[in-house]
């Protein structure tokens, strides 16, 4: 028997692949189903009727043809309904016209190739993500960390990697299940080398975001960020060398405002080049990790950055990382006084173990899959410990002042 409850719309299935998983559908007998044998582009008007009227409308596409996109964000301009769209494009589409559709409104994008069983399970998801969903909407917003660099070669990239994998805290016997999703992203779109740490392809979504001057959304950045096996969602710079200006500040605030809804945690490697586009990122970070060591000029360097960084955001709690150097018993005049010059105390120290950083970057695996006990893995989980414990001191601060 249909359930009336949940309705689809065809569109244009009219040649025979489509014809025969339109007659998949059908046949299940769990939906309402309406057809329409006319492409999404023709149909004008009707279109937006069917957004009020169904709950996932599925369409053909060609996408050698724009028709459609410009139809899809029509939809999205003028539909007041809360349909999910689904498109399936010819085998050969590319990735590019992919995430063309999936800009213009479409809330999945597949081959026509997938199987039967595949399109099922798709509209079930799409089904699904309709439903409200109690515990996200209460779920608070994601933490973002911020990572810098008092110069070149202190390590900044490597403390960004360790620490986003610490923050998963995986638990288990096998140490196999993320107790929060967390997010890397490398915005060092000219030498960024996070995907490099972590033996992951090259991908161009960044750069093609900013040539296209084109605004990121869930779609996009769920389709531009690689999973990996441990968990962790990296959102990688671009393989090729790209302007360093060449993203906008709308742009960088909102992909941090997605990943925050998303995410636990949000881990920003940053470039050393200080451009406009960083002005959100210092606005929205909860915290911002300075890497630095404890010479002469870099602590000079890094009492520079810290003045340009609060320039932004006062309130910007900006810790200092001290890398390649154990803490000492006793702290030498020189740290005290390096103190005295950055106006706040080193937060954390992570010894010169250079040996086991080698073979993880050379593997391309977090530091604490090849060496877990090596004394930098220790170092490095003992500050995503002190985080999570400063945002959970923060927010009890909060409540109590309410």
């Amino acid at each position: 028997m249909t359930d009336s409850a949940h309705s689809i719309a065809l569109v244009g299935f009219s040649d025979p692949i489509a014809r025969d998983l339109a007659a998949t559908i059908r046949s299940t007998n769990a939906y309402g189903i309406e057809e329409v044998i006319s492409p999404l582009s023709v149909i004008n008007g009707h279109a937006v009727d069917l957004t009020k009227n169904h709950d996932v409308i599925i369409f053909r596409t060609d996408t050698t043809d724009s028709g459609d996109v410009d139809a899809l964000e029509a939809i999205q301009a003028s539909a007041s309904g809360k349909s999910k769209i689904i498109a399936l494009t010819e085998e050969t589409a590319s990735l590019q016209s992919a995430h063309r559709l999936a800009r213009a409104g479409a809330d999945a994008v597949l081959p026509d190739t997938i199987s039967a069983e595949e399109l099922q399970n798709a509209i079930r998801d799409a089904l699904a993500a309709l439903a409200p969903k109690a515990a996200e909407a209460l779920r608070p917003q994601g933490k973002i960390i911020s990572v810098a660099q008092a110069r070149g070669g202190v390590g900044a990239t490597t403390v960004a990697v360790n620490l986003a994998h610490t923050l998963l805290d995986r638990q288990g016997k096998f140490k196999k299940t993320s107790a929060n999703r967390v997010a890397l992203v490398d915005l060092d779109l000219q030498f960024g080398a996070v995907a490099g740490f972590l033996d992951i392809a090259g991908n161009d979504s960044l750069f093609q975001m900013a040539s296209e001057q084109t605004m990121p959304d869930a779609v996009f950045l769920e389709q531009s960020m690689v999973t990996l096996d441990t968990g962790l969602s990296v959102l990688p710079a671009p393989s090729s060398i790209a302007p360093v200006d060449a993203l906008q500040p709308e742009q960088v605030r909102a992909i941090l405002e997605t990943l925050s809804r998303d995410f636990d945690y949000v881990v920003i490697d940053l470039p050393r080049s200080l451009v406009g586009w960083i002005a959100p990122v210092l606005e929205m970070s909860d915290r911002m990790l300075l890497v630095t060591d404890t010479s002469v000029p870099s602590i000079q360097q890094a009492r520079r950055l810290i003045d340009f960084f609060t320039e932004d955001n006062l309130a910007l709690p900006i810790d200092i990382v001290v890398n390649r150097e154990s803490r000492p018993l006793v702290l030498g005049r020189h740290h005290t006084e390096a103190a005295k010059v950055l106006e706040r105390p080193f937060f954390s120290w992570l010894p010169d173990d250079a040996k086991p950083a080698r073979i993880a970057l050379d593997r391309g695996q977090p530091l604490s899959e090849v060496a877990g006990r090596a004394p930098l893995a220790k170092s490095i989980r003992k500050l995503g410990r002190a985080l999570v414990t400063a945002f959970e001191d923060e927010t009890k601060s909060r409540k109590m002042t309410r």
